[in-house]
């Protein structure tokens, strides 16, 4: 009996099932908080950024540029350490006013690690194994 793959591959069925799920968590925070507007880090978190954006109406920000937001989620399809996450969270509170003092910097991944240290403020799956995205390339 050979081992069990040590990857997910997730088909753009599972991937579109995910990005509704994170929606939905979404959606029932937007109940009582505003969402502003929605960033993706560059590769992975582009594609449900741009697609969380649209199912919210949600702006989706291109370019990261001072401007005045309240509330800011930051998207990516996957943290296993935390580190790149924490980085742009880090970065995106240097560059951007918070309105009021009282905004923050949201987090969102499809996938997170089961033993990462940093929890993202909405999270669909957690995981053990490589994540394979459809838009990426199989082996």
């Amino acid at each position: 009996m050979g081992r069990p793959p040590n990857k997910i591959n997730v088909t753009w069925t599972q991937y579109l099932a995910l990005v509704q799920n994170i929606c939905t968590q979404i959606q029932r925070f937007q109940r009582k908080h505003k969402i502003s507007a929605v960033i993706g880090i560059p590769r992975g978190g582009t594609i449900p950024a741009i697609m969380i954006s649209h199912a919210l109406g949600i702006k989706y920000l291109e370019r990261w540029e001072p401007i005045l937001y309240k509330t800011v989620l930051l998207v990516d399809d996957v943290t296993d350490h935390g580190t790149t996450l924490e980085n742009y969270k880090k970065s995106l509170e240097q560059q951007f006013y918070l309105k009021s003092g009282s905004g923050k910097i949201l987090t969102a991944v499809l996938y997170k690690h089961k033993k990462c240290p940093l929890t993202p403020d909405f999270y669909v799956a957690e995981k053990e194994k490589w994540v394979v995205f459809p838009y990426e390339k199989r082996k």
